[in-house]
């Protein structure tokens, strides 16, 4: 999720906005749930399936953006 906007970011525990994670997935400093990249990849199939995307498409694409993302790079 790009985070455009401050309403998009998590929060860190101290209540400070995290840059580096959605309000989707992170809350008071930690991950709301603890999930692969696997199984996040496989939740968001299922959404980008209700959009119109093939689920090929869908894993293809969702693949490329997480292995980017801090949480599962560790950058």
């Amino acid at each position: 999720m790009p985070l455009s906007a401050p309403e998009d970011c998590g929060a860190n525990a101290d209540g400070t906005l995290s840059v580096d994670f959605c309000r989707h997935c992170f809350q008071s400093g930690s991950f709301i749930a603890d999930l692969t990249q696997a199984q996040m990849i496989d939740k968001l199939v299922g959404f980008a399936e209700q959009r119109g995307m093939t689920a090929d498409q869908a894993r293809q694409m969702a693949g490329e953006v997480l292995s980017k993302l801090k949480r599962w790079n560790g950058s």
